[in-house]
């Protein structure tokens, strides 16, 4: 029970740094100048990719680190 408590700790650290990191990547992208009428919406765009885009990085990389250790909780 210990394991699987500490393996999902480590996904959610996982994803949370993989958001952020993707958050941090495409802050430049100018999407504020592509909707000049709506920047907020232009930001939760942003966001909302961001989570999109670490979410799933951080889903490829916890499953290749399971897939090489053989650990499945």
């Amino acid at each position: 029970m210990a394991i699987y408590g500490f393996s999902v700790v480590i996904k959610i650290v996982f994803q949370l740094a993989f958001i952020w990191f993707a958050l941090w990547a495409i802050k430049p992208l100018p999407i504020v100048k592509i909707m000049p009428l709506y920047p907020r919406q232009a930001q939760a765009i942003l966001v909302l990719l961001a989570i999109v885009i670490g979410y799933t990085c951080s889903s490829f990389f916890i499953d290749l680190f399971q897939s090489i250790i053989g650990f499945k909780p």
